[in-house]
Parts: C-alpha cells; structure tokens; sequence
C-alpha cells in the first residue's frame, strides 16, 4: 500500500530526537530517517489496529459458529437418543408379541401333543387288550385242539392196533 504523506505533520526535532534516542546517532537517525520512521510507525499502528479488529471480527464469527454448531450438535444428540430410545420401545415391543406369539403357539403344540399321546395311549391300550385276548385265545386253543402231527401219530398207533387185533384178521381174509 502506498504510504500516506499527508495524514499527519511532520514531528518536531525534539520529538524524532526521542524517538531515536537523545544522543547524537539519535539526532542523526532523527534527521535522516524522521519522517519515514514516523510513516513506518504510523502504518505499523493502522496495520495492527486492522489486525486486532480482524481478530476480533473472526473471533466473534467462529463464536457464532461454534455456537451455532454446538446447538446443531445438541440437536442432532438429542434426535439420535429419541431413535435410539424408540428403537429399544420398538424392539421391546417386538420381542413382547414374539414372546406372546411363541407362547401361544408352544401352548398349541402342547395341547396337540397332549390330545395325540392321549389318542395313541388310547390306542396302544387298545391293542395290548387285543394282544392279551389272542394270546389267551390261543392258549385256550392249544389246550383243545390237537395239531396233525400228534393226530397223525394217534391216527398211525390206532391203525397199528387194529391191524393187530383178530377182528381185523377176519375180515381181511
């Protein structure tokens, strides 16, 4: 930036004397460097005057934004902890009806399997009386009858007896 040369007076002697300092080089360095040392200044106090209201000016605007994020950032924690706590009632709620469901459904099975083992007792009762009546049938049987085999012995001995028997000769002559 160009230097402004007519923003102020130039400083008294004595004053450039000060500002270099009060003994000879200071006069010298007064007289020789007075009025750009004085500009030099000048301009460093505008830049830094420039620089702290910049500071100040970003400061305030990343507040704002930090701020402003912050409350975003709060927003945003409190809507995921409202899914999050829905999620939970939902699942909870989920796993209640399973629970509800897969009890309903365990207590048909077992008054299915109840009604089936009484069916099969029934049945199996039923058969065992079979059994016990032809077991009993066949015992009452063996004891009557006489299987062929011992007839046919009875039937042979018989034979043989009355072909030994005079009777027998008789006629056959």
């Amino acid at each position: 930036m160009p230097a402004n040369t007519s923003a102020k007076a130039p400083q008294s002697e004595e004053q450039a004397i000060a500002h270099f300092g009060d003994d000879d080089l200071g006069r010298i360095q007064s007289i020789l460097f007075g009025q750009q040392a004085e500009q030099t200044e000048h301009r460093l106090a505008q830049l830094e005057a420039a620089n702290t209201e910049m500071v100040t000016r970003i400061a305030g605007e990343l507040g704002t934004r930090i701020s402003a994020l912050e409350t975003d950032l709060a927003h945003r924690h409190q809507l995921l902890e409202q899914r999050l706590t829905e999620a939970e009632r939902t699942a909870a709620r989920g796993n209640d009806q399973l629970r509800q469901k897969l009890k309903s459904q365990t207590e048909e099975l077992r008054s299915e399997a109840r009604a089936e083992h009484a069916e099969l007792s029934k049945a199996l009762d039923g058969l065992r009386n079979e059994i016990d009546r032809l077991r009993s049938e066949t015992q009452s049987t063996a004891a009557t009858k006489v299987d062929r085999s011992m007839l046919a012995e009875a039937f042979a001995a018989t034979a043989a007896k009355l072909a030994d028997t005079p009777a027998s000769s008789k006629k056959a002559k």
